[in-house]
């Protein structure tokens, strides 16, 4: 909570040395660009939530940084607009801006735990043939629609979907081998 509703709090540059990010370290301050410098080694989403809890304890809000970049000498780091993915580009770890739909680049093998979670404002989400894990809570919380699965995923996590309450379609293919509890729990799920 280091600078939890700083409300000036619009821009900020995460120097070399600094190595990581603890939970709710942006909580409520309504940043827009975020420069990562080549220290850092991860991200955690909830080091930049903005939002509170509703009664079910499911977070609501939406983080709203659109201009992200990192330091191109950072060894585990890249941008890929508004989201942070590993820099190998396996890992999708976070999305930062208020998406409205995204394309889940095509290398991506793992969403992270909590990814997108509590992204309001996503809609609809593009998975690529790549994906094999899809983290707990990565999606919890959004307003998809509907999702479609491709046949190389072999794990969905842990409330991984939970209280997508316009989540109506959830399309599976071949090849899935595990869907963590309540994975899609409060989801109106019809088809």
């Amino acid at each position: 909570t280091t600078f939890n509703g700083c409300i000036g709090l619009k821009k900020i540059n995460i120097p070399d040395s600094v190595v990581e990010l603890k939970d709710n370290t942006f909580h409520d301050s309504p940043l827009s660009t975020l420069h990562i410098g080549k220290g850092l080694a991860a991200v955690n989403t909830e080091a930049f939530y903005k939002g509170e809890y509703n009664f079910d304890g499911q977070r609501t809000g939406n983080r709203s940084i659109w201009n992200v970049s990192i330091d191109p000498e950072n060894p585990n780091l890249k941008a890929e607009g508004s989201c942070i993915l590993s820099a190998n580009g396996q890992q999708l770890l976070a999305a930062l801006g208020a998406l409205n739909s995204y394309v889940v680049p095509e290398g991506v093998e793992t969403i992270a735990e909590g990814a997108f979670a509590g992204l309001l404002s996503l809609t609809d989400i593009v998975l690529p043939t790549s994906l094999r894990e899809i983290g707990s809570h990565a999606f919890a919380s959004t307003n998809l629609r509907s999702v479609s699965f491709e046949e190389n995923l072999k794990k969905i996590g842990d409330c991984a979907f939970s209280y997508c309450q316009k989540l109506t379609s959830a399309v599976f293919a071949e090849g899935l081998q595990e869907i963590g509890r309540r994975a899609f729990e409060s989801c109106p799920i019809a088809s």
